[in-house]
């Protein structure tokens, strides 16, 4: 009997340690009591696998332009949601939860694995390899409001690596840039899907020579300018009747879209059933452009 007490008391302290992922809420307001009332702080504490509940303010929550640099484990960061006016009756907080760089005129540079749900960006977002070879990797945005543009940027003497980055649901009021320009082998662009999204200035991707699979551009609409080389664009609408480049959609396959523009020539590998020249007062009911000023 006292041999196996022992045993199982070897066995219970042989079980490694189990580490649940945690729930942290960050809230600025000062008669709230939450984790933490900094993002900043938050992103110093949190474990692999947790959540930050970003909670809505009417006070940005400000961090620096770094803050979301060379980070290694997965979080996931949920905020409020945007436009939030046309049913604000229904909403039980119809403010968002805002991230600002503490520094004006300055951009937040992201690498590290992250998913952002319902946040609102007030500066440029930059999807950056800033120190070593960090690519990036594992990245998605959802039902974001992004007050400006979002790029990639490589700090140089580094190759291009962008695996399983993903867009959906998000405002983007500025543009939108991927350019792929180094000269380093095993450069690539992988599993990247923009859908669902609505952007209001250029989107653009240009890969250059760069291996690249998996480049799906669905359901979204775009009112400025586009160019995007060897990628799956289907069902999107483009607002801009500007006839582009000849070589801005070299390449792609076109499936279903609605383009503003007259035919012109796409550069496409393979279009099916796309329509040209289209009036969008019979698309939309309304400019779509006004939604970013909540009218």
């Amino acid at each position: 009997m006292k041999k196996t007490a022992i045993y199982l008391l070897f066995v219970l302290f042989a079980i490694p340690l189990v580490t649940e992922a945690k729930v942290w809420r960050v809230n600025n307001n000062p008669a709230v009591t939450a984790d933490f009332n900094s993002l900043i702080d938050a992103m110093n504490a949190y474990g692999s696998g947790d959540t930050i509940h970003l909670e809505p303010s009417a006070t940005p929550y400000t961090v620096l332009n770094n803050t979301f640099t060379n980070h290694s484990n997965n979080v996931t960061i949920i905020g409020n949601g945007y436009f939030h006016f046309p049913n604000d009756s229904f909403q039980q907080d119809i403010l968002q939860s805002i991230i600002s760089v503490q520094v004006p005129g300055t951009d937040i540079f992201l690498n590290g694995h992250f998913k952002f749900i319902g946040v609102t960006f007030n500066n440029n977002v930059v999807l950056s390899q800033l120190s070593g070879q960090i690519f990036i990797y594992g990245m998605s945005f959802e039902s974001c409001l992004i007050n400006g543009d979002i790029s990639y940027f490589n700090n140089g003497g580094y190759s291009d690596e962008i695996d399983q980055v993903h867009f959906s649901k998000n405002y983007i009021s500025g543009g939108f840039n991927i350019t792929i320009a180094s000269s380093y082998a095993y450069s690539y662009l992988n599993d990247f899907s923009f859908e669902n999204n609505i952007i209001n200035n250029l989107f653009k991707i240009d890969i250059g020579a760069a291996l690249h699979n998996q480049i799906v551009i669905r359901n979204n609409v775009f009112l400025g300018g586009y160019t995007c080389a060897n990628g799956y664009l289907a069902n999107n609408i483009f607002y801009n009747a500007s006839t582009p480049d000849p070589s801005a959609l070299t390449g792609s396959i076109l499936k279903n879209n609605i383009f503003a523009a007259s035919v012109f020539t796409t550069g496409a590998t393979l279009e099916v059933n796309n329509q040209f020249g289209v009036d969008m007062n019979t698309v939309f009911s309304n400019n779509p452009c006004v939604f970013r000023q909540g009218l």
